[in-house]
């Protein structure tokens, strides 16, 4: 009987702290009513039942933006979850919401747009709810730019309290569609919603425009992908995009798809940061400004918690700068290998690079300059 009591107070606990559906899928509304909830509670036991239903929290549609970070200890080793979807499978995933037979055209459109802006604008699922008539522009002179501003509305705050705009450069055909959306609000009040219908609840364009969307990401791509996933896929391109920029690249050096390869070239790396370097070369820029500009982009205060996390593993890294054609010094190599100078290990390092080319039949593209 203890026991029974025990695992069934949960729903005392629960039914004393009750979370609304505007709660839910505002960012600041959820941690604050898990830490009320959290801080209510007296027994450990009672604490750590809690701690694994907050747990579960990040695994439903309408809450997987929650931190459960926050409620973890700080010497526990973080779990991350590294999924990214490529520009090929957002467009396969695109192609699947707007040849679907459940649904109105128009509401299909919008779970299309909802999509794109996820991708593309790194959006959270709240800020793509609550964006606005009057918070997209499209670019007069280029129709496939547009300018985002992420704000706080009488439905919401950002997560920062703050205003940032996002700036978009998207591929023709899905430039269109976000324009297809825009001329049929361009006679609505400037304060409706972009997705959706004025007046229509914040839980009834949730239901409509992104659970499709969630639901479709988990049929074709597993179970684990959430809409959240969107955000961390727009995050890792915008990174690539950066610095093949600054590596002056007409190209990724990955065996991508060709959708994702177009992504990656010069000119759309140029157009998608056109909002900063304002049609001079990245040469003319502070290159030591870019990844404060892609945090930025993201609502980041710091580039740390881009890195730490929204680019998960580094496995896409170590291709960009092997492949080069500068020359290092040998005081330089040692530095960047970490070897004490009266040491003979570079030496070592140096006939393991030879040995390696010598096996693979490849031509190293390390090249020594002796001081």
């Amino acid at each position: 009987m203890s026991s029974l009591s025990k695992y069934t107070n949960i729903y005392t606990t629960l039914s004393n702290h009750p979370l609304t559906y505007i709660q839910a899928s505002d960012h600041d509304g959820l941690m604050q009513w898990a830490t009320t909830l959290y801080e209510s509670i007296d027994s450990e036991g009672d604490r750590w039942l809690i701690y694994n239903f907050l747990r579960f929290l990040p695994q439903l549609s309408v809450t997987e933006h929650f931190d459960i970070s926050q409620f973890s200890s700080p010497f526990l080793s973080l779990s991350v979850d590294p999924f990214r979807l490529s520009v090929d499978q957002c467009f396969m995933t695109l192609e699947v919401l707007l040849s679907q037979s459940n649904g109105s055209a128009l509401q299909r459109l919008f779970c299309a747009v909802a999509l794109i802006l996820g991708f593309y604008g790194a959006l959270r699922r709240e800020e793509v709810l609550r964006l606005r008539c009057q918070d997209i522009v499209c670019n007069p002179d280029n129709t496939c730019r547009f300018t985002l501003r992420i704000c706080n509305t009488s439905e919401g705050n950002t997560k920062n309290k703050t205003t940032r705009f996002v700036y978009l450069a998207l591929p023709s055909a899905i430039a269109k569609l976000v324009r297809v959306v825009r001329h049929i609000k361009r006679h609505c009040s400037p304060t409706t919603p972009l997705l959706g219908f004025k007046n229509e609840s914040m839980t009834s364009r949730q239901l409509h425009y992104l659970l499709p969307v969630t639901k479709a990401l988990k049929a074709l791509w597993g179970n684990n992908v959430r809409f959240h996933h969107l955000r961390h896929s727009g995050a890792h391109w915008l990174m690539q995009q950066g610095v093949l920029l600054a590596f002056d690249w007409d190209g990724s050096p990955f065996c991508v798809g060709d959708a994702t390869q177009a992504m990656l070239t010069k000119q759309v790396c140029q157009e998608r940061f056109y909002f900063w370097l304002e049609g001079r070369d990245f040469s003319h820029m502070n290159d030591g400004l870019l990844f404060d500009v892609i945090a930025e982009q993201l609502g980041h205060s710091h580039y740390a918690t881009t890195r730490w996390s929204y680019l998960h593993g580094i496995e896409w890294l170590p291709p960009l700068f092997l492949i080069n054609e500068r020359g290092f010094e040998h005081n330089e190599l040692r530095y960047l290998l970490g070897i004490k100078p009266e040491s003979k290990d570079v030496f070592r390092f140096l006939n393991t690079l030879t040995s390696k080319k010598q096996d693979t039949g490849t031509h190293s593209t390390l090249r020594l300059m002796w001081g």
